[in-house]
């Protein structure tokens, strides 16, 4: 793992595209039981695009 980040959802509005930018901290601080997502990140240099798709969540 690379490390975490933490994102409140309620907050989003996840029927919208959201452009955000979230500070990846070390995760050598042990597991915290918030829930988990399954996510998926594909770049498209030619365009400059990230794309991100949520694939499933668990627990939140």
């Amino acid at each position: 793992m690379m490390g975490e980040c933490e994102v409140k959802l309620s907050d989003l509005d996840l029927a919208q595209p959201y452009l955000g930018w979230f500070p990846i901290i070390d995760s050598n601080q042990g597991p915290a039981e918030l829930g988990d997502i399954m996510f998926s990140l594909s770049y498209l240099p030619t365009a400059e695009r990230l794309t991100v798709v949520i694939v499933k969540g668990r627990n939140l």
